[in-house]
């Protein structure tokens, strides 16, 4: 067809597209980053709830805490305060391990999920479900801790640990949790 018959393409729908295809790559990029970083964190976690499990000294009393607090804030609906507190609760689990370094990598790739969200404008969204579900996840794990279950422990932690990348990469994907013009 020669030139002067084809239609013209509106400059506006040559700038959607180009900014779709950039708004494509950074979806691509913040999915990338933060598979790679739950695929760590659930190395990590998962390891320090095993050895926490086998530990001769582990107490749980803390974490019961934490739980308890957590369900308060569930009741009153209190979402920021939950993700401190969910923090709070990997942070005792992975120092329970014994293992000082551990505990620090397992601190560290939380930081960088965080950092990611940050970079990329993306925010937790979760909704109550899948908070009642992280919660029953956490009860699982720590009661494994108590009774000296290491591999189911470990297990729950990263099932747990994938089921929360999930729940953030559909938040990306969905655009719920997400504002994707790049800058945690």
């Amino acid at each position: 067809m020669p030139r002067s018959c084809r239609p013209a393409t509106p400059a506006r729908h040559s700038a959607y597209a180009a900014r779709n295809r950039r708004d494509t790559r950074l979806v691509e990029a913040a999915e990338s980053a933060l598979q790679h970083q739950f695929e760590l964190s659930s190395v990590i976690e998962s390891h320090a709830v095993y050895r926490a499990t086998l530990s001769a000294t582990r107490d749980t009393q803390t974490a019961r805490l934490i739980l308890a607090s957590l369900d308060r804030v569930i009741a009153a609906r209190a979402l920021r305060e939950w993700h401190r507190l969910d923090w709070q609760l990997h942070r005792t689990l992975s120092e329970q391990s014994g293992n000082e370094v551990l505990a620090a990598m397992a601190e560290r790739t939380q930081q960088e999920v965080q950092a990611l969200c940050a970079r990329y404008r993306l925010r937790l969204v979760y909704d109550m479900d899948a908070v009642w579900q992280l919660q029953s996840q956490h009860r699982l794990i720590v009661r494994c801790i108590e009774i000296g279950q290491a591999e189911r422990g470990m297990q729950h932690a990263r099932a747990h640990v994938q089921f929360e990348g999930d729940l953030l990469l559909r938040s990306l994907h969905s655009g719920l949790g997400a504002d994707v013009h790049a800058y945690r």
